[in-house]
């Protein structure tokens, strides 16, 4: 039922402009193919200034940020809301493009940011050498599926990108024993003193945990304090020599009953098709032994009526 939820709100929200990431954009070109070395020198005095001291705003209300070093230059634009997302591009250190893509979210110098859409890069002389696509790396719960999630909670609003300056997602490989998560903050107040934390199963998009965000643990603001929500991580039952969490149990046991079922390739034995595959050769072989045994029995009965 949460999954039909689930696509159901992500069909409404397709239909309206909202802060979901759409085919079009995962490859959209932007402005600034070449690096306008002149406008910055000029200390890009033709933009108005934007939130931040190094940072201007477009006519359209994209907020721009750019940075040149010795190897070449970067820019990152962010487009107006309620956009998710953030557009990069790298030059060489002629103004050549180099590399463009879009990361998940607001990005932000020093943090981890995810690739997200098709990633072009391109040879000195500004020609494409190839393309990637990053969204292959995503399971069944991707991106969008996590910005529904987040709207429904209504801690951001993808109608209006309330929130998306306070929000940030990685995945993460350690916290769970090694398990692969969706690891998502959003801070519900400026100051960051306040939010929720969720970890989420990064293929099928399962609540593991939530936390609230309560302040600060010491006074430098690098710990957080954090209150626990719910809790679904811990073992409810084992089957086959697998463990499950309750939600997993409940999704394990719908999925038999309703004969759907994901599984390991090396588990075969928990798979239910094996079951229905190996009764149907049992019934094959049993269909074959009796008509061999008949097919005998009429042969062994037609020499006896032959002799005289």
């Amino acid at each position: 039922m949460k999954k039909i939820i689930l696509f159901a709100s992500l069909l409404l929200l397709y239909s309206c402009k909202t802060g979901l990431i759409t085919n079009q954009e995962k490859k959209g070109d932007y402005m600034f193919e070449k690096f306008d070395f002149a406008s910055r020198d000029n200390n890009y005095k033709e933009y108005k200034k934007g939130n931040s001291e190094h940072s201007f705003f477009l006519k359209d209300g994209s907020e721009f940020l750019t940075v040149v070093y010795k190897e070449g230059c970067e820019m990152w634009i962010l487009p107006p809301k309620p956009a998710f997302y953030t557009v990069n591009k790298v030059y060489y250190r002629g103004g050549i493009i180099k590399e463009k893509g879009k990361y998940f979210g607001k990005f932000d110098l020093g943090s981890t940011p995810i690739k997200i859409g098709v990633w072009t890069y391109f040879d000195e002389q500004g020609k494409v050498i190839r393309e990637e696509d990053e969204d292959k790396k995503f399971g069944n719960f991707g991106y969008n599926e996590l910005l529904t999630f987040l709207d429904q909670e209504k801690v951001i609003n993808l109608r209006t990108g309330k929130n998306r300056e306070n929000f940030s997602a990685f995945i993460n490989y350690t916290e769970l024993k090694g398990r692969k998560i969706w690891h998502v903050k959003v801070y519900t107040d400026k100051t960051w003193y306040k939010g929720v934390r969720y970890l989420l199963d990064f293929n099928t998009g399962a609540l593991l945990m939530k936390y609230s965000i309560i302040g600060w643990e010491n006074g430098n603001g690098t710990d957080y304090k954090f209150t626990k929500l719910i809790d679904n991580t811990a073992i409810y039952k084992t089957e086959n020599g697998i463990d499950y969490t309750e939600p997993e149990w409940k999704e394990h046991q719908k999925n038999k009953e309703e004969g759907i079922y994901y599984y390991n390739n090396d588990d075969n034995n928990n798979n239910p098709n094996n079951t229905n595959y190996s009764l149907l050769i049992v019934l094959l072989i049993l269909v074959f032994a009796v008509i061999l045994g008949g097919f005998i029995y009429i042969m062994s009965n037609s020499r006896s009526l032959l002799q005289p």
